[in-house]
């Protein structure tokens, strides 16, 4: 009886070894969460952290004036400013003029929205705001709350939705900035948007020599 020659055992498939070598540990950047910096002062404020949250208490004219320039100046597409009459002791100077400026010629896509409760006493007076709105129209607008739907009693400015510079009615000189905030930020900027929609333009304004 002729013998069984087992077959043959099939050689193991060769495979190419390729070594990798890491060149290190990157940070990936995420651009919806921008980090908001609060300015170095010699101030006593009140600051309360509650994770990333930064919420710092201004009590001064001057405190609420230069954190407002401060989240200003680091805003990347969108200002949103409710606010009472864009009053002067904050809005008008010609710091917040040209962080303004800059911030809207920085970027064909960068708007200012300015949202007022009142505008006569800008009418009457005048204010440094009023020639990019007429310059920068597509970028830069102002509209006046329409009074027969809600509108919110306190005032605020919102950086990207991201920060935010509260202010309440009763104590329109003091605020609470708040340096990342987008839960908070993105709230206020609901009402914002809802309050807009339905706002008036004021062609007084329109009428105006700047």
């Amino acid at each position: 009886m002729p013998k069984t020659i087992p077959p043959r055992p099939e050689a193991p498939e060769e495979h190419n070894t390729i070594e990798f070598s890491s060149p290190g540990v990157f940070t990936i950047n995420n651009p919806t969460a921008h980090t908001y910096n609060p300015p170095v002062t010699d101030e006593h404020e009140t600051v309360a952290t509650l994770g990333q949250t930064k919420r710092v208490l201004l009590t001064t004219i001057d405190a609420v004036r230069t954190h407002s320039n401060n989240l200003i100046s680091q805003a990347k597409r969108e200002l949103c400013i409710y606010s009472l009459e864009f009053e002067p002791w904050l809005y008008d100077n010609d710091e917040t003029y040209q962080l303004c400026r800059a911030f809207l010629i920085a970027h064909e896509r960068n708007c200012l929205r300015i949202l007022l409760r009142d505008t006569s006493r800008i009418v009457q007076e005048g204010h440094r705001l009023l020639p990019l709105a007429e310059r920068l129209h597509g970028r830069c607008q102002i509209r006046r709350v329409n009074s027969e739907y809600p509108f919110a009693d306190n005032y605020w400015l919102d950086v990207d939705q991201q920060a935010l510079l509260l202010r309440q009615a009763e104590t329109p000189k003091q605020a609470s900035a708040y340096y990342y905030d987008p839960a908070l930020a993105q709230k206020k900027h609901a009402e914002f948007e809802a309050m807009w929609s339905v706002a008036r333009l004021d062609v007084n304004l329109r009428r105006m020599p700047l």
